[in-house]
Protein backbone atom coordinates (compact mmCIF):
# COMPACT_ATOMS: atom_id res chain seq x y z
CA UNK A 1 0.00 0.00 0.00
CA UNK A 2 1.42 3.41 -0.94
CA UNK A 3 1.14 6.43 1.32
CA UNK A 4 -0.66 9.37 -0.22
CA UNK A 5 0.78 12.84 0.60
CA UNK A 6 -2.80 14.09 0.58
CA UNK A 7 -3.83 11.85 3.49
CA UNK A 8 -0.53 12.27 5.32
CA UNK A 9 -0.85 16.07 5.29
CA UNK A 10 -4.61 16.49 5.48
CA UNK A 11 -4.64 17.72 9.07
CA UNK A 12 -1.18 19.29 9.19
CA UNK A 13 -1.02 23.08 8.99
CA UNK A 14 0.60 24.72 5.91
CA UNK A 15 4.25 25.85 6.27
CA UNK A 16 3.59 29.59 6.88
CA UNK A 17 0.86 28.80 9.34
CA UNK A 18 3.16 26.38 11.18
CA UNK A 19 5.59 29.20 11.99
CA UNK A 20 2.74 31.43 13.21
CA UNK A 21 1.39 28.60 15.38
CA UNK A 22 4.87 27.93 16.75
CA UNK A 23 5.29 31.62 17.62
CA UNK A 24 1.94 31.62 19.42
CA UNK A 25 2.78 28.46 21.41
CA UNK A 26 6.23 29.78 22.35
CA UNK A 27 4.55 32.89 23.80
CA UNK A 28 2.59 30.69 26.25
CA UNK A 29 3.91 29.62 29.64
CA UNK A 30 3.36 25.92 28.87
CA UNK A 31 5.99 26.01 26.11
CA UNK A 32 8.61 27.73 28.28
CA UNK A 33 11.95 26.02 27.75
CA UNK A 34 10.95 24.48 24.41
CA UNK A 35 13.30 25.33 21.54
CA UNK A 36 12.03 26.58 18.16
CA UNK A 37 13.14 23.28 16.66
CA UNK A 38 11.22 21.23 19.22
CA UNK A 39 8.19 23.48 18.79
CA UNK A 40 8.21 23.06 15.00
CA UNK A 41 8.39 19.30 15.48
CA UNK A 42 5.39 19.36 17.83
CA UNK A 43 3.39 21.74 15.62
CA UNK A 44 3.91 19.42 12.63
CA UNK A 45 1.77 16.84 14.48
CA UNK A 46 -1.00 19.20 15.61
CA UNK A 47 -4.45 19.30 14.06
CA UNK A 48 -6.01 22.60 12.97
CA UNK A 49 -9.79 22.89 13.15
CA UNK A 50 -12.18 25.59 12.03
CA UNK A 51 -15.41 26.39 13.87
CA UNK A 52 -18.35 28.62 13.04
CA UNK A 53 -20.17 30.98 15.37
CA UNK A 54 -21.88 29.22 18.30
CA UNK A 55 -20.33 25.85 17.41
CA UNK A 56 -19.19 23.84 20.44
CA UNK A 57 -15.47 23.10 20.48
CA UNK A 58 -16.04 20.83 23.45
CA UNK A 59 -18.69 20.52 26.13
CA UNK A 60 -18.48 20.33 29.89
CA UNK A 61 -18.09 16.67 30.85
CA UNK A 62 -16.48 15.61 27.54
CA UNK A 63 -13.34 13.50 27.78
CA UNK A 64 -10.33 15.80 27.62
CA UNK A 65 -7.60 14.66 25.26
CA UNK A 66 -5.53 17.82 24.89
CA UNK A 67 -5.29 21.58 24.95
CA UNK A 68 -6.31 24.11 22.31
CA UNK A 69 -4.64 27.31 21.07
CA UNK A 70 -6.65 29.99 19.28
CA UNK A 71 -5.04 30.93 15.97
CA UNK A 72 -7.84 33.23 14.82
CA UNK A 73 -11.08 34.50 16.37
CA UNK A 74 -12.40 34.19 19.90
CA UNK A 75 -13.88 31.50 22.12
CA UNK A 76 -16.19 31.79 25.10
CA UNK A 77 -15.66 29.47 28.04
CA UNK A 78 -18.99 28.80 29.73
CA UNK A 79 -20.50 26.87 32.59
CA UNK A 80 -24.26 26.58 32.33
CA UNK A 81 -25.51 29.93 31.04
CA UNK A 82 -22.59 31.87 32.58
CA UNK A 83 -19.66 33.07 30.46
CA UNK A 84 -16.52 32.50 32.54
CA UNK A 85 -14.02 33.94 30.06
CA UNK A 86 -13.58 35.10 26.49
CA UNK A 87 -10.35 33.86 24.93
CA UNK A 88 -8.71 35.38 21.82
CA UNK A 89 -5.85 34.74 19.39
CA UNK A 90 -2.81 33.40 21.23
CA UNK A 91 -4.83 32.21 24.24
CA UNK A 92 -4.93 28.53 25.12
CA UNK A 93 -7.50 26.52 27.05
CA UNK A 94 -8.25 22.93 28.02
CA UNK A 95 -4.76 22.39 29.43
CA UNK A 96 -6.02 20.33 32.39
CA UNK A 97 -6.69 17.53 29.88
CA UNK A 98 -3.04 17.62 28.83
CA UNK A 99 -1.93 16.73 32.34
CA UNK A 100 -4.57 14.48 33.84
CA UNK A 101 -7.11 13.73 31.13
CA UNK A 102 -9.98 14.73 33.39
CA UNK A 103 -13.41 15.49 31.92
CA UNK A 104 -13.83 19.05 30.66
CA UNK A 105 -14.79 21.42 33.46
CA UNK A 106 -16.47 23.93 31.12
CA UNK A 107 -17.88 24.30 27.63
CA UNK A 108 -15.91 26.11 24.89
CA UNK A 109 -18.03 27.82 22.21
CA UNK A 110 -16.83 29.60 19.04
CA UNK A 111 -17.62 33.31 19.34
CA UNK A 112 -17.53 33.92 15.57
CA UNK A 113 -15.40 32.12 12.98
CA UNK A 114 -12.50 30.50 14.81
CA UNK A 115 -9.34 28.57 13.93
CA UNK A 116 -7.85 26.40 16.65
CA UNK A 117 -4.89 24.08 16.82
CA UNK A 118 -5.00 21.15 19.21
CA UNK A 119 -2.03 19.75 21.10
CA UNK A 120 -3.13 16.24 22.01
CA UNK A 121 -1.74 14.23 24.91
CA UNK A 122 -0.48 11.74 22.36
CA UNK A 123 -0.40 12.29 18.62
CA UNK A 124 -0.10 9.62 15.95
CA UNK A 125 3.48 8.79 15.02
CA UNK A 126 5.21 10.24 18.07
CA UNK A 127 5.93 9.44 21.67
CA UNK A 128 3.94 11.27 24.35
CA UNK A 129 5.98 14.46 24.58
CA UNK A 130 4.21 15.58 27.73
CA UNK A 131 5.55 12.81 29.93
CA UNK A 132 8.30 13.47 32.46
CA UNK A 133 11.64 12.14 31.33
CA UNK A 134 10.92 12.78 27.66
CA UNK A 135 12.76 15.46 25.71
CA UNK A 136 9.91 17.79 26.67
CA UNK A 137 9.82 16.93 30.37
CA UNK A 138 10.41 20.54 31.36
CA UNK A 139 7.16 21.58 29.68
CA UNK A 140 5.28 18.85 31.59
CA UNK A 141 6.06 20.71 34.83
CA UNK A 142 4.50 23.82 33.29
CA UNK A 143 1.37 21.80 32.42
CA UNK A 144 1.14 20.52 35.98
CA UNK A 145 1.42 24.03 37.46
CA UNK A 146 -1.23 25.35 35.07
CA UNK A 147 -3.59 22.52 35.82
CA UNK A 148 -3.68 23.62 39.44
CA UNK A 149 -4.18 27.30 38.61
CA UNK A 150 -7.05 27.21 36.06
CA UNK A 151 -10.64 26.50 36.95
CA UNK A 152 -11.90 26.04 33.38
CA UNK A 153 -10.98 23.77 30.50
Amino acid sequence: MTHSPFWQNLFRPPHKQKQHICDLWLATPIFTGISHRQCRSLVAEMAVRRYQIDEAIFKQGDVGIGTALIIKGSVQICSGNKVLATMEEGDFFGEVALVIGAPRTATAIAHGDVEIVFFLRTAPGRQDHAKPGSSHGQSFGQYQRLAGSHACG
